[in-house]
């Protein structure tokens, strides 16, 4: 009985080498794949920087405000209070006058800029393809809101954008859920 099983063990540690060795391939084939964009990178950097690891954000001049928020690293826990801010809540600078607030260019609250894009969220009973599509859109911002730049002279948040696609793609799935699909078709 003993040969049979020490045959099996056999077995399976080749079967796991093989899988090893094909998804060290794969792999190998993956990152053959990114080379040429890599090395243009490094070779653009050191044209323009004469340094191939330097993207610019090392000689940028920023205004003194920013290079403070930068000097607490560039991306930190100590910029979420400010980005969502601006994503959030930030609505320019007051003003007598209507619309009684002026556009400061640091960003403008999504709610007033782009109030759209929660209509798919304000549902109960989300469908899954809702919910998987609002945890990446929040996956995508994540990184932005802990960024030490909110943007520079733009209408609304700028890193916003990125996780956008994501929140109105669950929008086909709200008026079904609201039980007005088909509404209209006689």
């Amino acid at each position: 009985m003993a040969l049979p099983a020490r045959r099996s063990a056999g077995a399976t540690a080749a079967g796991l080498r093989e899988a090893l060795v094909a998804a060290f391939r794969r792999g190998l084939l993956v990152a053959l794949g990114f080379a040429p964009a890599i090395l243009f990178a490094l070779w653009y950097n050191a044209t323009r920087f004469g340094n191939p690891f330097e993207s610019g954000y090392g000689i940028a001049t920023l205004p003194a405000f920013l290079e403070a928020r930068r000097a607490l690293g560039v991306f930190s826990p100590a910029h979420l209070s400010m980005n969502l801010d601006y994503f959030l809540l930030h609505f320019g600078r007051s003003i007598a006058t209507f619309p009684w607030f002026r556009p400061d260019g640091l960003g403008l609250s999504v709610l007033l800029t782009s109030p759209g894009c929660f209509w798919p969220c304000a549902r109960t009973g989300a469908a899954r393809e809702t919910i998987a599509l609002g945890v990446t859109a929040l996956l995508v911002l994540a990184p932005s809101l802990f960024y030490y730049g909110g943007g520079w002279w733009q209408f609304g948040y700028r890193y916003a954008l990125d996780a956008f696609p994501f929140v109105m793609a669950s929008a086909p799935w709200r008026p079904r859920a609201m039980g007005l699909a088909g509404a209209g078709a006689h």
